[in-house]
């Protein structure tokens, strides 16, 4: 049998068309790269901020409970109030805080424990084991202050207000041997940088006076009539207040600057100049 003649193949030729494809493909590309970041913020800000929401809206709660986390329930009695942005452009105006007419509100020894606790735990403050004890006419603030050699630290005073803020004066101190004024200066120090998370302060010291501030702790503004301490807890009560409640809707709204009103002389009297 004859061999059979085998015919070599022949090598493929280059497609001068898809050569010439494939040197302007990563150009495209990028050339699409290059146009997508040049347009991009020319097409973020056609489109504008997102809208606000209506700005006001109200509340009002005859008897109820409001839990902010858990393990914090604050009870609420003839609560009436509106809810106002914190900012007139976004993402502020979508924040609301509470702009109180009228309201008692009553928070257990617990909730003020956890709602401390939660929040120190959070920022990573050297105060551990924090407690609030609430007593007819006293508060007690206790925890341990975690250095080289752990600091027991104890608070006791009466807490009044000023319309504004809680003040608790402290007039028992006890500690592991530091004075006075440099362990308020040291709570206060770390209270105050833990309620600071979001640009906002909450805590100050005075001499020997811790002030807590409703306003930026809790986004409750109103005038304060008067605090109690008690057995059970604390009691808050807000109530109408000129100055208070005008300069916070001021605040949360444009301002207008009405006309003069025209003067206007009264008729002459006749025989009289």
């Amino acid at each position: 049998m004859a061999d059979t003649l085998k015919m070599p193949m022949p090598h493929s030729l280059p497609n001068p068309a898809s050569s010439v494809l494939n040197r302007i493909r990563p150009t495209f590309v990028w050339a699409c790269l290059f146009a997508a970041t040049l347009l991009a913020p020319q097409l973020l800000r056609a489109q504008g901020p997102p809208p606000c929401p209506p700005p006001n809206g109200h509340i009002s709660i005859d008897s109820g409970t409001y839990s902010s986390q858990p393990g914090v329930t604050f009870k609420l009695r003839h609560f009436t109030g509106a809810l106002v942005p914190q900012g007139r452009t976004a993402p502020l105006c979508y924040l609301k805080q509470t702009l109180l007419a009228r309201a008692e509100i009553y928070v257990t020894d617990a909730s003020l424990t956890e709602v401390f606790s939660s929040k120190l735990a959070a920022s990573g403050s050297k105060i551990k084991d924090f407690k609030v004890v609430n007593a007819p006419g006293e508060v007690t603030l206790s925890g341990k202050i975690v250095k080289v050699i752990p600091i027991n630290f104890t608070v006791k005073g009466p807490v009044t207000t000023d319309g504004t803020v809680l003040m608790l004066h402290a007039d028992k101190i006890s500690a592991d041997g530091i004075p006075v004024k440099a362990l308020l200066g040291l709570i206060g120090e770390h209270l105050s940088a833990l309620l600071s998370m979001k640009g906002v302060g909450g805590v100050t010291v005075e001499e020997n006076t811790l002030k807590f501030a409703p306003e930026k702790i809790a986004h409750l503004i109103g005038h304060i009539q008067s605090v109690e301490s008690t057995e059970a807890g604390l009691i808050l009560r807000y109530g109408p207040s000129g100055s208070v409640l005008r300069r916070r809707r001021a605040a949360s709204r444009a301002p207008v600057h009405p006309s003069p009103s025209p003067v206007t002389k009264p008729a002459a009297t006749p025989g009289k100049e």
